[in-house]
């Protein structure tokens, strides 16, 4: 067997190996030093994934996890995930840089447990999950009503934020000797859906709400839609193909919460369609440019991706302004007396601050699409780049006092406080434009305040359990939104997994 196996190891087969090696050595050197020489956590010869248990941890701790990488081995840092490679940044520079290296085409990584349900069923999804051509083509469709001339969601939003924070008022009453607001992150959950869908039928929202049955499946919809970010959570360490053979119970019930969701999203849509004539909003302004059914898909991607987003940031957000409550004060002063309050700096110094210390999703994913220079190394095509969102915004070299929530930070004129993350993303806008919607949440008659007991949250600290109790809303577990594997072969889950928003 050994002479064999030299016999193939003859002189060919040398002079290929010695040109492979010589190949990678100058391909390296020409854009800098080899990948391999970039630092990060070494992986345990022989164990093959368990590597990905060990080094990625609990989903819940991994932006702390992946903190605590990027203390020891800096700005950039090289992970293997399954049998992707990947490197982590939180340097602002880097990730400038990986926008530039996307090309026309840009690839985020997807969730597995997704992409895999979708092939096991044949099932076709929206824009979340297209590629190449297919996506831009699309994208291009949405990017004029959303991005471009997006001043027509004003009026929509308010209508449905007047109406959610009427029901706020109305259930702080009746329970106002219970304290807490209990059950808030399906309360937002709603509102997010509520505000997605009154821009997909524009006025012909207020019609649909009429209906009894309207309201029942948007109800249901908000009941259901948070499991499915639960199960492919608890799926992150393991291959979905291997969780599908042994049976596990997180992928039984990811089987069975993703048809419920995606049927009871599909049915709102049709009950929109079937039963209103559309005047104006998304639907309108599509109708005939892009297949019905295909438009179809995309919107029940856009449902689905709205409770994820838009709800947790408002949870983070009323935390911080009940843990600060001097700072909600000034808001609240700030919205009554600026004309036109809620595009005040004040507001959008609150939205950008909250998402600066709890990041919608806590890293952003693209694949190189070329051989490139990055960081002085050598970035092989195909390495998958994560963005460190929650590290950056944590780091005192980019934001002074990291950990404290100041608002106030954003209207410094100098420019010397980064960006936390890129908005330019259909879904992004939506979110942001949702969230300045407070007027009157902000301006409560009474300071929302946290309860007894529940501690102010520290980047050292993480995410205290008990945090979405804040604001005296009985929320719980708004940590949920950083529940998100990197996005790697079987552990692509982000906020944007189910959803996959934040990432076009």
């Amino acid at each position: 067997m050994f002479i064999s196996l030299a016999r193939q190891r003859s002189l060919p087969w040398r002079i290929l190996h010695r040109a492979k090696h010589c190949y990678r050595y100058h391909s390296s050197t020409a854009y800098g030093k080899p990948f391999e020489e970039i630092p990060g956590p070494a992986r345990i010869p022989l164990i093959g994934r368990l590597n990905d248990i060990l080094q990625l941890g609990k989903p819940a701790e991994l932006h702390l996890r992946i903190s605590r990488y990027h203390k020891q081995h800096g700005d950039l840092f090289r992970l293997r995930i399954g049998v992707q490679n990947a490197v982590f940044t939180r340097d602002p520079e880097l990730m400038r840089r990986t926008f530039q290296l996307e090309g026309p085409y840009p690839r985020h990584p997807l969730p597995e447990s997704w992409t895999y349900f979708n092939q096991k069923y044949n099932y076709q999804r929206g824009m979340l999950f297209m590629d190449g051509n297919e996506w831009l083509q699309a994208r291009k469709l949405f990017n004029k009503p959303l991005l471009k001339d997006a001043t027509w969601m004003e009026a929509p939003i308010r209508r449905v934020c007047a109406q959610k924070v009427a029901e706020i008022r109305a259930i702080t009453d009746r329970r106002r000797s219970f304290g807490a607001f209990e059950n808030l992150e399906q309360f937002l959950y709603r509102w997010s859906v509520e505000v997605v869908l009154s821009l997909m039928l524009g006025r012909a929202f207020a019609r649909c709400q009429q209906s009894a049955e309207f309201g029942a499946l948007v109800s249901q919809f908000a009941d259901v839609v948070y499991e499915i970010f639960r199960c492919s959570s608890e799926l992150m360490n393991v291959p979905p193909a291997l969780a599908d053979r042994m049976n596990l119970v997180p992928w039984q019930q990811f089987e069975q919460v993703v048809p419920k969701t995606i049927g009871l999203a599909s049915s709102i849509i049709e009950f929109g369609m079937r039963h209103t004539e559309l005047e104006d909003g998304l639907l309108h302004e599509l109708h005939g440019q892009i297949d019905e059914e295909l438009l179809r898909r995309i919107f029940v991607d856009f449902i689905i991706a709205a409770g994820d987003t838009t709800s947790f940031a408002t949870v983070w957000a009323l935390y911080s302004l009940a843990a600060n409550p001097d700072v909600q004060g000034a808001v609240r002063r700030s919205i009554e007396e600026t004309a036109g309050g809620l595009s005040s700096a004040a507001v959008n110094g609150v939205v950008r601050e909250t998402l600066r210390l709890y990041p919608i999703a806590p890293f952003v994913g693209r694949f190189a699409e070329a051989d490139a220079s990055f960081g002085g190394y050598h970035l092989p095509k195909d390495t998958l780049v994560l963005l460190s969102l929650y590290s950056a915004g944590r780091d005192a070299r980019f934001f002074s006092a990291p950990d404290e929530f100041n608002p106030y930070r954003w209207q410094r004129s100098s420019g010397s406080e980064p960006s936390s993350a890129r908005g330019d993303t259909d879904g992004y806008t939506v979110s942001l434009a949702t969230i300045r919607h407070w007027r009157t949440v902000l301006c409560w008659p009474e300071d929302c305040a946290t309860p007894d007991g529940v501690p102010v949250v520290t980047a050292a600290e993480g995410v205290p359990a008990g945090a979405g109790r804040a604001a005296s809303t009985g929320a719980t577990d708004p940590e949920a939104h950083h529940r998100t594997g990197p996005p790697g072969p079987h552990c692509l889950q982000a906020s944007q997994a189910g959803a996959g928003i934040t990432s076009n």
